[in-house]
């Protein structure tokens, strides 16, 4: 498929990926603008690790990017969230199980701005999701499974959300 280069993106800023033109079709598709409001972007990736010292290393060390805050677990370094963006996140966790999903990606965070209409959205349809629930790190939260299995984690901030706030997350998971 064709690429959009940096210089035509470069051109005009895009808030969303759907606004950049796609070179195959200009007709808009009415079921992808129905519900487009309800999405705000991208949250986080969550991978799971048998080493947070060398993911960090790698990530913070290496590639620059800058601890959003901690979790802790009995009073130990469980996990840690990696500033992406201004609201966008890699999310790690330590897995003592090495057989487990290490390395693997855990799971698919979008950040929305309404999580009862994104819950109703995805029952209507006919998916499941769960009730909404406020986390640990003080962010409402519902999942869903896509068609392949993929695991979607539908984040809502709150004004005491780690994620804008910063700290240490407390978890007893």
């Amino acid at each position: 498929g064709k690429t959009i280069s940096a210089a035509l993106l470069n051109r005009k800023r895009f808030d969303t990926i759907s606004q950049i033109p796609n070179p195959k079709s200009q007709i808009p598709n009415p079921k992808s603008q129905r519900h487009s409001t309800m999405i705000k972007q991208f949250a986080h990736l969550c991978i799971h690790t048998n080493s947070l010292e060398k993911t960090s290393h790698f990530y913070s060390d290496v590639l620059g990017l800058s601890r959003g805050f901690d979790f802790e677990r009995e009073g130990k370094l469980f996990g840690y969230y990696l500033k992406l963006g201004v609201n966008t996140f890699i999310e790690v966790f330590h897995n003592d199980n090495p057989s487990d999903v290490v390395g693997n990606i855990n799971h698919l965070a979008i950040e929305v701005d309404d999580m009862d209409q994104v819950i109703k959205v995805l029952r209507d349809n006919g998916y499941e999701a769960t009730d909404k629930k406020l986390g640990a790190d003080e962010s409402w939260q519902s999942w869903t499974t896509d068609p392949n299995g993929v695991r979607i984690e539908f984040h809502q901030y709150t004004e005491k959300s780690m994620q804008l706030k910063g700290g240490t997350c407390v978890v007893n998971w």
